[in-house]
């Protein structure tokens, strides 16, 4: 929460700091910002910032870390078409157990949800 008051504040600043040198905000435009979100490769960071929002704020807290991080990389995979079918769950799923081994066993971290360890 308080890097998210940080982050908000800092662009804030920037905004203002922009309109009092002169900034020019017609990229806001409606017509702009359709021509600028007309892509996929566009859409990328938007795409990329919603995910996580989800995974982080809806699927961490209800269902286990292990299933929440293996369907997050598996989706972003996907839809970035990372690999085949069959590679995309295989490194999901080995990119989530070596998640959860590490932090569990290395970092020493419990996890909100966890369905394998306690």
């Amino acid at each position: 929460f308080i890097v998210s008051v940080a982050i908000m504040g800092c662009s804030i600043a920037v905004l203002l700091n922009a309109i009092r040198v002169g900034a020019d905000l017609k990229y806001l435009s409606p017509s702009r910002l359709k021509k600028n979100f007309a892509s996929i490769e566009s859409l990328a960071p938007t795409i990329v910032f919603c995910l996580l929002g989800i995974y982080v704020f809806i699927m961490a807290e209800r269902i286990p870390f292990e299933i929440a991080t293996f369907i997050f990389v598996t989706v972003t995979m996907i839809i970035f078409k990372a690999a085949k079918g069959v590679w995309v769950v295989t490194i999901s799923a080995i990119y989530s157990l070596v998640i959860v081994l590490f932090f569990t066993y290395v970092v020493g971290t419990s996890f909100p949800v966890s369905y394998f360890y306690y």
